[in-house]
């Protein structure tokens, strides 16, 4: 096999002491750092963002297969074969991109992300994956992903909403952005588990890209068989919400309850980044529309106990109460510059028992009293 030059390639001893960011409990007795798990910058200007390196074995493996220089490719952006092979390993999100932005180049195929997709061998995303597919119906394995998407990439999020008889999974991704191929293989993946192990395939309604249409949209109806929409303001997939209540065939309950338990350990530990601070606060936004805002419900939502989740709040630098009051700050200037609700509605959207405490956030947060944009 070929080998990366010396330069460039990182011994797992590298890996571990800094040429590439990694967070491992075993690598502080070797570097000498002290703290619970190890956080090195690889280089400037990357945000401290993660990603497991699960996330790059469906496309490492189809560039093997096809006999294209994997190695090259890999340190073409820093990385080497053998730091892949670490289970601990987590490499930083901009990393990720590069590497699938180098591959689209040199195999030429701007679809790639779909290619991986749909070629990967499933189990491959590890833990998560099983997790999933391991869920009584399709609903429940949608919601799995969402709940643990951070241990896969940090700032990735999915999103489950029911809209009437269709229902949308939405998938985001704060921080620096991904490229199109990221996406495609998210959605395409997403297409996957939506159709493989169910009595019959889930017919897709739309599917939509943020970002501009591409030249050739013959691989995207080929996976997708749906209607497509790019420069869309989310990437979403939707599906009749009749089909979240399908039964998974090969499902396994118990043994999606001992991965569900190992998920929520690895979420518990994961170092607290800005993504998971935005990551309660949409949460928030969410909440105070229709749900429960408090910190003990939040917590329910994200599967952690209420004490893990105030502690990861602190190890952030913040509060549910802080998080709460910045929020709903930021609503209620949005809402009053729409012109379309009373003070009262306003008040009530964002949790408030009535007008006058809401007005006393207000001062305290603008120094003068609520008005709407057109009241001057």
């Amino acid at each position: 096999a070929h080998v990366a030059p010396p330069n460039r390639t990182l011994s797992r001893q590298d890996v571990a002491c800094g040429r590439v960011q990694v967070r491992r409990v075993r690598a502080e007795k070797r570097c000498g750092r002290s703290g619970s798990l190890l956080r090195v910058q690889a280089r400037r200007g990357l945000t401290g963002v993660n990603a497991s390196r699960v996330v790059l074995l469906p496309l490492v493996a189809v560039l093997d297969a096809e006999r294209f220089d994997v190695d090259a490719l890999l340190s073409s952006v820093g990385l080497a074969r053998e730091a892949l092979s670490d289970p601990d390993l987590r490499i930083p999100r901009e990393l990720v991109g590069d590497l699938w932005r180098a591959a689209v180049a040199k195999t030429g195929k701007g679809a790639l992300g779909l290619h991986v997709a749909m070629q990967m061998q499933p189990g491959t995303l590890g833990l998560v994956e099983y997790a999933a597919r391991n869920n009584a119906t399709l609903g429940d394995a949608l919601r799995t992903l969402a709940r643990y998407s951070e241990v896969l990439a940090e700032g990735a999020t999915f999103r489950l909403d029911v809209d009437g008889e269709f229902a949308r999974f939405t998938y985001a991704v704060t921080g620096s952005p991904q490229p199109p191929s990221v996406v495609d293989f998210v959605l395409g993946y997403v297409a996957r588990i939506m159709r493989e192990g169910m009595s019959s395939p889930v017919v897709l309604h739309e599917v939509a890209f943020s970002y501009a249409a591409p030249a050739d949209r013959g691989p995207y109806e080929a996976v997708f068989h749906a209607r497509l929409r790019f420069d869309a303001k989310e990437n979403v997939v939707v599906l009749p919400a009749a089909a979240l209540s399908w039964p998974i065939q090969a499902a396994d309950p118990h043994l999606h309850a001992v991965l569900d338990q190992q998920a929520r350990k690895l979420v518990a530990e994961l170092p607290v980044t800005d993504a998971f601070e935005e990551r309660v606060k949409r949460l928030l936004v969410s909440e105070l529309r229709s749900g429960d805002p408090t910190a003990r419900g939040l917590a329910k939502k994200l599967r952690m106990s209420p004490r893990t989740f105030q502690r990861r709040l602190l190890d952030a630098g913040t509060t549910h109460t802080k998080l709460l009051d910045e929020v709903r700050h930021a609503l209620s200037v949005r809402l009053l510059d729409q012109n379309e609700l009373t003070l009262g509605e306003i008040s009530a959207a964002l949790g408030y028992s009535d007008v006058s405490a809401f007005r006393k956030a207000f001062r305290r947060w603008a120094g003068h009293a609520p008005r709407r944009a057109d009241s001057g």
